[in-house]
């Protein structure tokens, strides 16, 4: 088995930082898993893990004050985001 696919239709997940707009900081990581869904840990106190249905879904709440920094390469899975502002999403 290879170390990027368990089998023929799941892949890694891919990890990004929620980094915060204004100010400095990242204000959470996270990572996006292979159906989509997004995992979330803030480690403010008191730290905290929240479960989104995608990526947009978490974008639409943290979005105007954050937005999301790749750690892992893009992949075709997981490319179709990377910031949401102004009610809108932006692909760099």
């Amino acid at each position: 088995m290879s170390a990027d696919m368990l089998d023929s239709g799941c892949m890694l997940p891919r990890r990004f930082w929620l980094v915060r707009r204004h100010g400095n900081g990242i204000a959470a990581e996270g990572v996006v898993w292979s159906g989509g869904q997004v995992a979330l840990h803030a480690s403010a106190r008191p730290a905290r893990i929240s479960l989104w249905a995608s990526l947009n879904d978490m974008l639409a709440v943290y979005g105007g004050a954050a937005a999301v920094e790749w750690v892992d390469e893009s992949d075709d899975l997981h490319s179709e985001c990377v910031e949401y502002y102004d009610d809108a999403v932006w692909i760099h």
